[in-house]
């Protein structure tokens, strides 16, 4: 029988992960809807724009905000500053 193998969970970075997702929660519908696509999706800010009807410095700014809003988070600064 062969021997499975499970490779090593990363526990710290899942929990960055989490820490990460929980915060998006708490973004307006139009901010989490940009980090999504932009940071999840890997869409670029022209085609969030395109697909949005907005402008594209209207999207980098909710990129922006959402960012500020992320690493402000008081569970995300635990493990940033660490």
């Amino acid at each position: 029988m062969m021997e499975q193998t499970c490779p090593e969970i990363d526990w710290a970075k899942r929990e960055r992960v989490q820490a990460i997702n929980k915060a998006a929660k708490k973004l307006s519908r139009i901010q989490r809807i940009c980090f999504h696509l932009h940071y999840v999706e890997d869409w670029k800010t022209a085609e969030i724009a395109d697909l949005m009807n907005k402008s594209e410095g209207t999207v980098k700014s909710h990129l922006n905000r959402a960012r500020t809003k992320i690493r402000k988070d008081r569970k995300v600064l635990i493990w940033k500053n660490s």
